[in-house]
């Protein structure tokens, strides 16, 4: 059964409705007013999952995050979870998801053009004045270059029925 149809303000339409990138214009012109208006529409409206959301935002109950980056059997550990919060009567298509960041701490710039790397060149203290990547010449930048940080977390509503349910959700990532 689906919901009944939700007001969608006009220059928010525009932006949500276009068929390819949204236009410079077309972005300029939704404004925090746009937003706030929208959402006051929507937290009374029909739709369950949109009225909460919208609620929310307004007043500020945001998603938390727990990092499992360390978590064993993540699978049947996001399964449990997802359980958990349908069982406290949530979706978790909705209020539910994994979160994976990836970051390298110093990349070379690479261009598109002809000449394919450009790295950071530095002036050593030789005869010949020779210059070297930066990444060649300093253990720092070379370690950097080697080093990634991953971090995956789970995001959840804090609250769900008036029940805080960060502290089961720790027990299933901890087991």
């Amino acid at each position: 059964r689906r919901a009944r149809c939700v007001e969608i303000p006009e220059p928010l339409r525009g932006l949500l409705g276009a068929k390819s990138f949204p236009s410079l214009e077309q972005f300029l012109a939704v404004t925090d007013d746009t937003i706030f208006y929208a959402l006051n529409l929507w937290r009374d409206c029909a739709d369950p999952v949109l009225s909460t959301l919208a609620r929310g935002l307004l007043h500020r109950e945001l998603f938390k995050t727990l990092d499992v980056s360390h978590s064993r059997n993540l699978r049947k550990k996001v399964a449990a979870a997802r359980r958990l919060l349908a069982e406290k009567g949530v979706d978790p298509n909705y209020f539910f998801m994994i979160y994976e960041s990836k970051n390298l701490a110093y990349q070379p710039y690479v261009s598109k053009g002809k000449r394919a790397h450009h790295h950071i060149f530095v002036q050593l203290r030789d005869r010949r004045n020779t210059c070297a990547d930066i990444a060649t010449v300093s253990p720092l930048v070379a370690g950097l270059a080697r080093a990634t940080a991953f971090v995956r977390r789970v995001i959840f509503p804090e609250r769900v029925m008036g029940q805080y349910v960060r502290p089961e959700l720790e027990s299933i990532f901890d087991r």
